[in-house]
């Protein structure tokens, strides 16, 4: 580094040529005894002092594009709201009169069960009686003709989709597959009491690791 912050003059480099001069050092840089770890230190603060460059360059002009973004977001979700309210106010209505005629079905064929049954237990009274010209009449009656017809809706490019939802009754059933650790508190935990985090827990393994800090 010949007693020089060598960095100095990649500042106004290419991000290219940055990259290649960094990458060049770190290869030659071998950390072995007191000198090259005190070389590697000045190394380091040095990457530092570009890594701060490089963000108050960008950070004013990422915070413009972040104010643009943002901006350009409540301008479409200003004009979107309105537009998304009434499609979900429609789509909920479609699907209540679907309900309801899925309902009606129901009741209708409740309906023509009943009259299947009246209509085989007339055949069969009518086959036991020796009336058998009734009991074949009777046979052929069509009960669904007794009932309103089954009223059914469709339009173009509108489908129904089935959409299966749930709901916890008690979490002690839940099978543990299922079951997330909350690795926030988990390492608060960990944080506040190192090894003995693990009797706490239970179900864990902690562990210390050591890093380099260069200030």
């Amino acid at each position: 580094m010949s007693g020089e912050n060598w960095l100095d003059d990649l500042i106004d480099e290419t991000p290219t040529d940055q990259k290649k001069a960094i990458e060049v050092f770190n290869s030659e840089l071998t950390v072995i005894d007191q000198n090259s770890y005190d070389v590697a230190a000045e190394y380091v603060r040095d990457l530092r002092a570009l890594e701060k460059k490089i963000k108050d360059h960008f950070t004013p002009l990422k915070r413009k594009s972040q104010d643009a973004h943002k901006a350009l977001v409540e301008a479409e979700k200003e004009q979107l709201i309105p537009v998304q309210d009434a499609i979900q106010a429609k789509k909920t209505e479609m699907s209540n009169f679907q309900r309801k005629l899925r309902e009606a079905e129901l009741e209708r064929q409740k309906a023509i069960q009943l009259l299947e049954q009246e209509k085989i237990k007339r055949q069969f009274e009518a086959e036991v009686a020796g009336r058998k010209e009734e009991a074949a009449a009777i046979s052929k009656i069509d009960t669904s003709r007794f009932v309103e017809e089954k009223i059914e809706v469709k339009a173009d490019g509108v489908h129904t989709r089935k959409t299966w939802k749930w709901e916890l009754t008690s979490i002690k059933h839940v099978d543990s597959a299922y079951l997330k650790v909350d690795e926030v508190a988990v390492g608060k935990l960990v944080r506040a009491q190192n090894k003995k985090a693990e009797s706490i827990c239970g179900g864990i393994r902690v562990w210390c690791e050591e890093n380099v800090i260069v200030r």
